[in-house]
């Protein structure tokens, strides 16, 4: 489960990487003609006499390197969610196209992971759970003590992860081939 999470966060991180160096790269060599729209807010933000030294007039090709990479990661992050980032020629709408359709899918597989966790989590739960109901139901029909039934629910809540541990263990066993059985066993 925290492997499917830790493999799902990897992929999403390399899918930002990849389309916002992919994202600045066709703008810086296609004549520097995109600028970030977030970009305008950003200088807007600083004064003249700020640390960096930026003001109105500072070219978004000529600031600091991580912050060039921030914008595009940042812009990446919007195209994974499907936003418009206001291509100005060709090539990047093209390939604003193909990074929103990648999104859309990169999406998809995000929400679909996430729900096969928790449905896996849900199952055993449930399956649980259902046992308890049947052991309250007969419970009832039978007309045991409250202090008996509470003893057996308590048993049944300790010895679970124990009984659930051995079935696997026996499925697992019972998988391999006779030889295989000989050496594990």
């Amino acid at each position: 489960m925290i492997l499917k999470l830790m493999k799902m966060f990897f992929f999403l991180v390399l899918y930002i990487h990849i389309f916002g160096c992919m994202w600045f790269f066709l703008s810086d060599i296609s004549g520097q003609q995109w600028t970030p729209p977030q970009y305008e807010m950003y200088l807007k933000s600083y004064d003249v006499d700020n640390e960096k030294g930026y003001n109105s007039e500072t070219s978004f090709y000529s600031i600091e390197w991580f912050d060039k990479y921030s914008f595009s990661i940042y812009n990446a992050i919007l195209q994974l969610c499907g936003n418009d980032i206001s291509p100005p020629n060709i090539y990047m709408i093209w390939t604003g196209i193909f990074s929103l359709i990648t999104g859309a899918l990169m999406n998809a597989n995000i929400f679909g992971t996430i729900t096969s966790i928790f449905q896996s989590m849900n199952r055993r739960a449930q399956k649980f759970q259902e046992q308890i109901d049947m052991v309250n139901t007969n419970m009832k029909n039978m007309k045991l003590p409250e202090d008996i039934q509470t003893e057996i629910r308590e048993f049944m809540f300790t010895t679970q992860n124990t009984l659930d541990n051995q079935k696997e263990m026996n499925q697992f066993v019972d998988m391999l081939s006779p030889s295989l059985k000989s050496l594990v066993m």
